[in-house]
């Protein structure tokens, strides 16, 4: 494997995981304030339970390895650290 094919599976990889971070975050946040107020109950079961504890990961993820990963990914990177950002002002508002 040449140099230049690790490099850019390596970037592949880092695109798609703030890719899938953003969509979770976003995705979750989305919910939590549309149907999670509504529906109190709902907030406490199990499973949304578990699937916020990883939005919550992913939170962390893009707001601390975000900015490591904008030389490598750009604008996607800064894209990710607004998401997140954005997931933890917009509750408090």
């Amino acid at each position: 494997m040449t140099s230049e094919n690790r490099i850019s599976r390596n970037r592949f990889f880092w695109r798609w995981t703030l890719i899938v971070a953003e969509l979770l975050v976003t995705t979750f946040t989305v919910f939590v304030m549309t149907i999670g107020r509504r529906e109190n109950s709902l907030t406490h079961s199990m499973p949304v339970q578990v699937i916020g504890l990883f939005s919550g990961i992913a939170v962390l993820f893009l707001l601390f390895g975000g900015p490591f990963l904008v030389r490598s990914q750009g604008g996607l990177a800064i894209l990710g650290w607004i998401v997140a950002a954005t997931a933890i002002l917009v509750p408090i508002l």
